[in-house]
């Protein structure tokens, strides 16, 4: 074992993550350093468990990061998605009918949308050539060599009326 392969362990050397000196990871050092932003690199790497697990140090990093930024990111706490038990009755009932009336907007607008497409041109309605081979009737005839109807080498095809 080298101090190449294990410099946290020998008291120098600095953090993979963000190259912070290991000895600036120290009651004495987070109590002195008023650098905002080298204190949340700090609170970044103890709380990852980079270099172990110390909550103590890392309860006191938050605590002088709150002192000297209250607003900082690094203090923000993950919050759960809400659920409907995370509300009054009132203020569910209110968000889910907020929520329904907004799906029914949404599918009347897309009715509007989908019936405004088929109409786009009813004037040309009228003018459109009926749909190939709608009202014709269909019948499978023999194709042979020499034309329809021939009984040898044939093949069956659809021919219109």
């Amino acid at each position: 074992m080298t101090a190449k392969d294990y410099p946290s362990l020998w008291g120098f050397g600095k953090t993979k993550t963000f190259k912070i000196p290991v000895e600036h990871l120290d009651f004495k050092y987070i109590e002195k350093c008023s650098d905002i932003k080298h204190l949340e690199k700090i609170l970044c790497v103890l709380r990852s468990g980079e270099e172990g697990y110390y909550p103590e140090l890392t309860e006191f990093c938050e605590k002088r990061l709150k002192e000297l930024s209250p607003e900082s990111r690094a203090l923000r706490k993950d919050k759960p998605a809400a659920t409907a038990s995370s509300f009054t009755a009132e203020e569910w009932e209110t968000i889910d009918g907020d929520i329904k009336s907004w799906v029914s907007e949404i599918k009347k607008e897309e009715n509007k949308i989908h019936y405004h497409e088929t109409e786009t041109f009813p004037a040309m309605k009228e003018n459109l050539p009926p749909v190939r081979g709608s009202d014709s009737c269909l019948r499978v005839a023999k194709v042979g060599l020499f034309g329809v109807g021939c009984g040898w080498q044939g093949k069956k095809v659809v021919v219109g009326c």
